[in-house]
């Protein structure tokens, strides 16, 4: 009777120690995830933040309307681009403090388990610290989703005035404000004379950066 009591609770232990070990691989592999989609997002608001400086602002549209050819500049007078640096922003902070900092805390605390004294004592506060960190970044990046979705969305079904746009003569659109989104939808339903390949592989870009937002966190 002792000699089975004593395999049932082996057994028992055992399992308790493997259901620890995988749910930490999965915590690990969990992070390790959301660091690369954290890359992968700052990667793409990178991208279309440097199109948009470097490339877009120096480049007019040419577009046809009424018969004839007319230009534009490729960015409207008020583009709303802080959203980008937002979501920049975001995504960076999922990677530093929930992918290396939890990288860190785990290995952090799997070294301090077992042992004593000051120095495993301060890894383990290391790691109730890296968790009570979680709950901040989870809000920002939240506040970060709304945000975003409800400025692009709130601006999805804007047209240009094409009176308007022929009547500036190659300056900048100066009606309503704008994001880069909204913009080059709107720049899409005119009748480029070209450019419009070059757009719409911006305007996926940017679609892919905003849809891929929710998941970098």
């Amino acid at each position: 009777m002792k000699k089975m009591s004593f395999h049932v609770d082996s057994i028992a232990l055992r399992l308790g120690s493997r259901t620890y070990s995988v749910t930490s691989v999965a915590l690990k592999v969990c992070i390790g995830l959301l660091m690369i989609d954290a890359i992968v997002e700052v990667s793409f608001v990178s991208s279309s933040l440097a199109w948009l400086h470097d490339k877009a602002a120096r480049k007019l549209l040419h577009f046809a309307a009424y018969g004839s050819k007319h230009r534009l500049p490729m960015l409207p007078r008020h583009l709303i681009i802080e959203h980008l640096r937002t979501a920049n922003g975001a995504a960076g902070t999922a990677f530093a403090l929930v992918g290396v900092g939890g990288i860190l805390a785990l290995m952090l605390r799997n070294w301090a388990q077992y042992r004593t004294g000051r120095l495993p004592r301060v890894c383990r506060y290391f790691y109730y610290i890296w968790l009570s960190c979680n709950m901040p970044a989870l809000l920002l990046t939240g506040a970060t989703i709304i945000y975003v979705f409800a400025l692009t969305n709130g601006r999805a079904s804007q047209k240009i005035y094409v009176p308007e746009a022929v009547n500036l003569d190659g300056r900048p659109y100066d009606l309503s404000n704008w994001t880069p989104d909204g913009w080059f939808s709107a720049v899409l339903r005119l009748k480029l004379l070209r450019d419009r390949m070059e757009i719409q592989k911006q305007l996926t870009v940017m679609r892919g950066w905003l849809y891929n937002l929710p998941m970098s966190r």
